[in-house]
């Protein structure tokens, strides 16, 4: 009797256990099968029922775990709760289980843990409809952390198929929402013809989310969770909230328990109330409690930004508290608006020092935030201009309008826009992928080798800053009185002369250019008479060629050898070296054949013919160049690869391609094909988006992820004059030896002695870094 008792006691505490744990955030509504879970529990003897009381307590210290943010204990905790159930041959309970674990390595990042997980556990659930749905549901959202999210969404809707979830519904609204913002970035400068392709998907991306959205409003009436808030946030970017709404989402957030969900929840909920203060303190408060440094920096930085105007003191002691706490816990997205909050306090103030020096930290901190997140949003990429890009612009801005600028001053102004150039690149890639350093302050060695001089050009809104370093390493700077919008303008007018034969007003307009970005500098340069000279352009300026310069009497050109560089590695590629000891062979990829709305390009095989005449390799033509012809030729000993064929940049990697035959190159895959081997990349008949000012900068840049030296055309030369050029410049290099620069500078001098107009030979420019 006494043991019956004792039964009895312990099964109506364990029963009581597991309610508490099932009302519990919604989390574990399914450990144990709620229509039948007393069932199972009278079925179980009293050893049996020990263990699973044990895996009940190990959900539990798994959830606080979780709440707390400690997602790697509550790991090894649910796997101590997987393998009780496991020997206890309960089943469902060990899939919800496995579910919680596959959740957290999802949160970690340990994607290919998730998945192997997931996949294990789908046969178990053959038959369980509910789980079917949850297992799915987890998949799409591995695959979205992967950024695949085609195959995110197709998972969501098949998850829907099985089991009607608002959590579901909120992430298929969220996957959508981000695939409409890369088909935004795909529109942004791509080809006429592919833009209202994009668009179209855009237009059925939006109706898709509405209607999911509209299913979500219906299923969040009968219920009262943090999906629900989720789901109101949402809506409330289409139509305003009802006061019933509001009250709804607001008495929700008031009741829930204390966690990183709730905290974030707030924070966005802030958003779209009157009054925001209210809600980031809640958010605060909330954080606090959780005694999370990561989580409370949030918050605290929300506050900050929301007083900046109305109270700047109270805002830079939240902004100053933001940053101790972004700090401790290397949280450098939080970290970076914290010190660029204060820089601009500091800045208004007139305490310039310490807002150069906060400036300084937070560009840096950003650039850890990138190599932590490895890849970068289509939403944060698309807004970069408006978001992320001022902090550097700003930076520049008050260290160059000082007067008597030192030496140490204009250093750091090239690592910052040293910085921003790797900034944009990363942003044109997606990527944290570049493995480049910056390049030291010191260049002497480096420019007296090459008999060269570099120029740098800022552009600011309201003054272009030129900065010429000499071969001693000194650096000279110099103001153009042009704000952004005119040098855009005048820029863009040359650009679109230069492209044009028939039109012989260029004269002028490169005599504009050439006043602007080199005679200031003239009698330095004079005295030095480099050899060539290093361009790390900013802006539009990266679109038009510099040997097409005049300065009244002599064309760039004819004067010295101009090389476009990105300024970020810390190695320069020697100038003046001449070709290795080993005969250069190329690779040649042409298409001469019209595909699609590609016109044909007629002397593509004499070009490339001409070109291995030269310096001997391998040619592929037409039908037999295709995307899989040109990954398996590029693994012969060649160390030129040479592509006649239309080749477009726009503003992003995603929508530059070289054209094969079957479809289009895209730049990731032109990457992983270029072999280290390779010393010279030519695209001779590319074309840069004039509308984009970083579309020569991510021509630039796929020759810098593969360390290899590049020429690329700005437009599309005419057949007779690219043929020659090409020609000119394959027999300086190989012939005579000289180095590329001064290759390509000798093919130019020859057309411009013929008298020929610059569209026929400036397009071409040598990209170096």
């Amino acid at each position: 009797m006494k043991t019956t008792k004792v039964f009895f006691i312990r099964l109506v505490l364990s029963t009581i256990l597991i309610v508490l744990l099932l009302n519990f955030k919604g989390l574990t509504a399914e450990v144990i099968s709620n229509s039948a879970s007393n069932n199972v529990l009278l079925a179980l003897g009293e050893e049996r029922l020990s263990q699973v009381e044990k895996a009940l307590v190990y959900n539990r210290q798994g959830l606080n775990f979780w709440q707390r943010g400690r997602i790697q204990d509550a790991i090894s905790i649910w796997q101590l709760e997987k393998e009780i159930y496991q020997e206890q041959n309960l089943k469902r309970q060990e899939v919800n289980t496995v579910l919680k674990i596959a959740s957290a390595y999802t949160t970690l990042g340990q994607l290919e843990l998730a998945n192997f997980h997931l996949k294990q556990i789908l046969p178990e659930a053959e038959g369980e409809s509910d789980l079917k749905g949850r297992i799915w549901e987890q998949l799409a959202n591995v695959a979205n952390r992967n950024g695949n999210l085609n195959e995110a969404i197709s998972y969501y809707q098949k998850s829907l198929t099985y089991k009607q979830s608002l959590p579901t519904l909120n992430n298929l609204v969220s996957s959508l929402k981000e695939r409409s913002f890369r088909w935004q970035l795909l529109a942004q400068n791509s080809p006429k013809r592919e833009k209202a392709r994009y668009k179209a998907k855009i237009a059925l991306d939006e109706l898709e989310r509405q209607k999911y959205l509209e299913e979500a409003l219906v299923i969040a009436e009968t219920k009262a969770n943090s999906s629900v808030v989720k789901t109101l946030i949402e809506w409330a970017k289409y139509k305003p909230l009802s006061q019933a709404q509001l009250e709804k989402g607001r008495n929700i957030l008031n009741e829930l328990p204390p966690s990183r969900t709730k905290v974030f929840l707030a924070i966005e909920w802030a958003k779209i109330e009157r009054d925001r203060v209210i809600w980031f303190k809640k958010a605060r408060d909330t954080a606090s409690k959780l005694k999370d440094k990561t989580v409370l920096s949030y918050p605290l930085l929300e506050l900050a930004l929301i007083y900046e105007k109305r109270e700047p003191k109270r805002a830079i002691a939240y902004a100053t508290e933001a940053a101790v706490y972004a700090s401790s816990s290397a949280n450098n997205k939080v970290l970076y608006r914290s010190l660029w909050t204060i820089a601009r306090y500091e800045r208004v103030a007139g305490r310039n020092a310490a807002a150069i020096e906060n400036y300084r930290l937070a560009i840096a901190s950003l650039g850890n935030y990138y190599k932590q997140t490895r890849s970068i949003g289509a939403e944060e990429r698309l807004d970069f201009a408006n978001l992320t890009e001022p902090l550097y612009r700003e930076a520049l801005q008050l260290i160059l309008e000082e007067k008597n600028l030192s030496q140490e001053r204009l250093f750091l102004a090239l690592e910052i826009f040293n910085r921003l150039q790797l900034a944009q690149l990363q942003q044109f890639f997606g990527d944290d992928c570049f493995f480049v350093e910056l390049r030291e302050k010191d260049k002497t060695n480096i420019l007296l080798n090459n008999n060269a001089v570099s120029l740098t050009s800022i552009i600011l809104e309201n003054q272009t800053h030129l900065i010429l370093q000499l071969p001693d390493g000194q650096l000279i700077h110099r103001r153009a009185t042009i704000d952004k919008n005119n040098l855009i303008r005048q820029a863009t007018q040359w650009h679109q002369i230069l492209e044009t034969p028939d039109n012989w007003k260029f004269y002028d307009k490169a005599r504009q250019m050439y006043d602007l970005l080199l005679r200031p500098f003239e009698s330095e340069i004079d005295k030095i008479d480099p050899q060539s000279i290093i361009f790390v352009h900013d802006g539009i300026l990266r679109n038009i060629p510099m040997s097409a310069l005049y300065d009244g009497e002599k064309f760039v050109a004819q004067k010295w050898a101009s090389i476009t560089s990105t300024g970020l590695d810390s190695r320069y590629r020697t100038v003046a070296k001449s070709s290795e000891a080993r005969k250069d062979e190329m690779i040649a990829f042409g298409l001469d054949l019209q595909i699609g709305d590609w016109q044909p390009l007629g002397g593509v095989s004499q070009e490339i013919t001409e070109a291995i005449s030269i310096v001997g390799g391998k040619k592929v033509l037409n039908d037999n160049f295709t995307t899989g012809a040109f990954a398996r030729e590029l693994n012969g000993n060649y160390s030129i690869v040479h592509l006649a064929t239309h080749a477009y940049f726009g503003g992003t990697a995603e929508n530059s391609f070289v054209l094969a035959y079957n479809s289009p190159l895209y730049t990731s895959s032109i990457e992983k094909a270029l072999l280290p081997q390779y010393n010279l990349l030519v695209l001779s008949a590319c074309k840069t988006a004039l509308s984009s000012d970083r579309s020569a900068l991510g021509l630039a840049g796929l020759g810098l992820r593969n360390g290899i030296d590049s020429i690329g055309s700005l437009w599309r030369i005419q057949d007779e004059e690219q043929i020659e050029l090409i020609e000119s410049f394959y027999s300086g290099i190989e012939k005579t030896g000289v180095s590329k620069a001064i290759a390509l500078q000798q093919a130019q001098i020859t057309q411009i002695e013929r008298d020929a107009h610059p569209s026929k030979w400036a397009a071409l420019v040598l990209m170096q870094n």
